[in-house]
């Protein structure tokens, strides 16, 4: 990893998603990202957190990213069996969370982590099911 890595996360919900969608359109050409599309917020209530290194001249390339899905009433785990939850509000499902392939293990991962946890989702209980490479 660069050592001059200008790394800032940008946050975005359904109030910003135009926003996200013209960031995601210019930015996002990685293909082990494709979850990030400009459909994400379609459906339910999210908020999508990328950990972006600004590059020179504001020329973003996106690192790690985290989809936070607030609204969670069911949860399908791999086995096709669901279990449902009473949320009232108290509760949050990290749907997807991805550090770029060649960026793992080196901590990028842990300060997008940390910065949910710690300043964002603080007084939430996190749901977390990896499946596909996030074993």
């Amino acid at each position: 990893m660069k050592e001059n890595i200008s790394m800032e996360i940008l946050r975005f919900n359904k109030s910003n998603s135009n926003d996200y969608r013209k960031f995601i359109n210019k930015y996002n050409n990685i293909i082990e990202f494709d979850t990030l599309n400009i459909q994400t917020f379609n459906i339910g209530e999210k908020e999508i957190f990328l950990l972006v290194d600004k590059g020179i001249v504001r020329k973003y390339k996106i690192l790690a990213y985290s989809i936070i899905e607030k609204e969670l009433k069911y949860l399908y785990i791999v086995n096709l069996i669901s279990k449902k939850y009473e949320n009232n509000g108290t509760t949050i499902f990290v749907s997807d969370f991805m550090v770029k392939k060649n960026l793992r293990n080196k901590g990028i991962g842990t300060k997008l982590a940390q910065y949910l946890i710690d300043y964002i989702y603080i007084d939430k209980n996190i749901i977390l099911q990896p499946d596909g490479d996030g074993y």
